[in-house]
């Protein structure tokens, strides 16, 4: 068998320029297919010394491999994607990725929840603490709530759970607050920082914070019940009314029920002065004066609230023998007014029989006015009334609907007394006018009064368009509602004891 030629060695400088002068081959646009090897040529053995001597010399003389060229697949750089869109997920046997670091916004949530819940509660502490202080200390309250005490039976019905507090858990918001706020914190400084982190460390300081949110409002809700209670007495009709803290934060005044049997005494019922003829006409009796049982039974049938419970109020304060010999006066005075209106047919009384049928007959004749003549049914405003929005009309007060009584405008009498002209002297109102006939004249609540006189006529929401009974052909009297004229003299009186 001949033996192939023996190749050059690799060192050969002719060879190694004959390979340099080689022109590389041309690369083909398209793969080619690998040719199939040709199938194994079974030789015959051989001497295996011979043999071996060639197939060491072809070792020795196989060029060395090339580099794959062309589409075939190249190694990607370490930290680059797989594809477009791909995830960057690290080669096997890379670095591993760094923990989770905590940022500006864990340390500001940490420092900031806890001052903010335990900020909520202190508001909310004060205003429960104030508003039931109030609440159950109020003289006015008290006042009105005869030996009923108010913390206990009142507030546990205006409220969901504060009024069976006791003093030492008004604390609680300020305690829950805090305790949760702590919480947050810890959750954010201790656990793995994250999302996770971050979500339950806000999960404990928002309720930390919305927890004492609802003693707050339960809070404004007894703040709100105890103004109420005096707005009724002294603000209930008054503008833009603003409650003077001194009637809120008025405590102690063990006097209290006699500065307002004081009130009844003279502001009402003119020191035992006011007349029989208004007493007998007034329209004060209601449903529950039949059933007042603390009242005697002749007593109850008195049209005159205020009398009734000026005779009850004092009966009630002669049981102090030390008031005993100031009221017992005073309570002769009542008790006269009472038989004089419980026994109208005496002889001894004609003038007051006179009186009282003169008014019932001024008033019959206005009536039928405001009946027949439009200036009178449905009045026009007067061009200087800039403050005028309307009047109110009887349908307004829920009386004559659905007949031609609901569209005039709502008149009622009223009892000009030794306080309202004390209020509002001549020339602002005649001396002589006792009794009138006023109309609800509305204010405009955006109206601000030019001058003191205007401030002092618009102050309420009503100005009353006061006729004359006795003397009918005097021309109106422009008034502030009367019976705000009376709460501001009972608050002078009641209040600030003057």
């Amino acid at each position: 068998m001949p033996k192939p030629p023996k190749p050059q060695p690799k060192n050969d400088p002719e060879s190694e320029d004959e390979e340099a002068e080689a022109p590389p081959p041309p690369k083909s646009k398209t793969k080619r297919r690998a040719k199939p090897e040709p199938p194994p040529v079974a030789e015959t053995a051989g001497d295996p010394e011979e043999d071996s001597a060639p197939q060491e010399e072809e070792a020795e003389a196989a060029p060395p491999p090339k580099p794959k060229t062309g589409t075939a697949r190249k190694a990607r750089p370490e930290g680059t994607k797989a594809r477009a869109g791909g995830g960057g997920r690290a080669p096997r046997g890379g670095p591993p990725p760094e923990p989770p670091k905590r940022g500006a916004i864990d340390y500001l949530l940490a420092a900031v929840g806890p001052i903010a819940c335990a900020g909520v509660g202190v508001l909310a502490f004060l205003v429960l603490q104030k508003s039931m202080g109030r609440a159950a200390t109020n003289s006015i309250v008290a006042a009105e709530y005869p030996g009923v005490d108010v913390g206990k039976e009142v507030l546990a019905k205006l409220t969901t759970f504060t009024g069976f507090l006791p003093p030492w858990a008004l604390w609680a918001p300020i305690a829950l607050g805090a305790i949760m706020g702590i919480l947050g914190s810890v959750c954010l400084l201790v656990m793995t920082p994250g999302l996770g982190s971050r979500m339950m460390g806000i999960g404990c300081i928002l309720p930390g914070c919305l927890l004492p949110l609802v003693f707050f409002l339960e809070g404004l809700k007894v703040e709100e019940w105890v103004e109420g209670q005096i707005a009724a007495r002294y603000y209930k009709h008054v503008r833009h009314a603003k409650i003077d803290p001194r009637v809120l934060d008025l405590k102690g005044v063990t006097d209290f029920p006699i500065r307002r049997y004081r009130s009844l005494w003279k502001l009402d019922l003119d020191e035992g002065e006011i007349p029989m003829a208004w007493l007998t006409v007034v329209d004060d009796v209601g449903p529950d004066a039949a059933k007042d049982t603390s009242l005697p039974e002749k007593e109850r049938a008195l049209r005159s609230a205020d009398l009734r419970a000026a005779l009850h109020d004092c009966r009630e304060l002669m049981k102090d023998e030390k008031l005993k010999p100031e009221l017992e006066p005073e309570l002769k005075k009542l008790e006269e007014l009472r038989d004089k209106i419980l026994d109208p047919l005496s002889t001894t009384y004609e003038t007051e029989r006179k009186e009282v049928q003169m008014l019932e007959d001024n008033w019959a004749k206005f009536m039928r006015k405001t009946e027949t003549e439009k200036a009178f049914g449905k009045p026009e405003p007067q061009k200087e009334w800039g403050w005028f929005k309307s009047f109110k009309t009887f349908g307004d007060a829920g009386i004559g609907l659905g007949n031609t009584k609901g569209d005039r405008a709502l008149v009622t009498r009223v009892y000009l007394g030794k306080a309202v002209h004390a209020a509002y002297p001549p020339p602002y109102l005649p001396a002589e006018m006792r009794y009138a006939a006023a109309y609800y004249a509305l204010v405009d609540e955006n109206y601000v009064g030019k001058d003191d006189k205007d401030k002092a006529l618009t102050k309420n929401d009503y100005v009353f368009v006061c006729y004359d009974i006795e003397h009918m052909d005097n021309p109106p009297v422009l008034l502030p509602q009367v019976s705000c004229i009376l709460d501001e003299a009972r608050l002078q009186l009641e209040v600030l004891a003057k």
